[in-house]
């Protein structure tokens, strides 16, 4: 049986190392048509890294009136203003790695970071017009990374995630870099 073009697709980026699949991600201009939608939900979704996701991908249908939505931001201390759906994450991801680090360096269990870090692809972005096909591939690579550091949490796999997180940031929300940097295990 012939193999699919989007099949095709998955193999190459499979392939690819993290840079070049995030460069080929950004690069694609993937035309192709979602799998069918049920209840705003893509039906039967495998991403690229192996693990089901038709509950929370690219094609989730996101909640207009979900906290962190545009219109509905999460105010906090740190700003009033309030956040997105997807800032708010990104600051617990922060706060998991940092947790995630101490625990390693201090040979105590490592919490696994992939049930809530997988949440960012059907989260609400600051910018509604960020949620697309190069943010989604960036945050499957991120994805990736956390797996491979929940199955083997180390030094390299927590710079892999933060490696990542930069990846993806200097496409948007550059600003946050340099903080970014800062969580590098030295």
């Amino acid at each position: 049986m012939p193999v699919a073009s989007h099949d095709r697709r998955v193999v190459l980026r499979l392939s690819l190392s993290p840079l070049l699949f995030l460069l080929a991600a950004a690069c694609s201009g993937n035309t192709a048509e979602p799998a069918p939608a049920q209840d705003g939900i893509a039906a039967n979704v495998v991403s690229p890294a192996g693990y089901d996701d038709s509950d929370c991908n690219l094609q989730t249908v996101l909640d207009p009136d979900k906290p962190g939505s545009p219109g509905h931001l999460i105010e906090s201390p740190r700003n009033p203003n309030g956040d997105s759906e997807l800032a708010v994450l990104m600051r617990r991801f922060v706060d998991d790695l940092k947790e995630a680090r101490i625990q390693v360096q201090g040979g105590g269990a490592v919490p696994k970071l992939f049930p809530l870090h997988r949440t960012m692809r059907c989260a609400w972005p600051t910018r509604p017009e960020d949620r697309n096909e190069g943010f989604d591939a960036r945050a499957i690579a991120y994805l990736g990374a956390v797996r491979e550091f929940d199955a083997e949490p180390s030094k390299a796999t927590y710079n892999a995630i933060v490696g990542n997180c930069v990846a993806c940031h200097q496409v948007s929300c550059g600003g946050v870099i340099e903080f970014i940097e800062t969580l590098r295990w030295q």
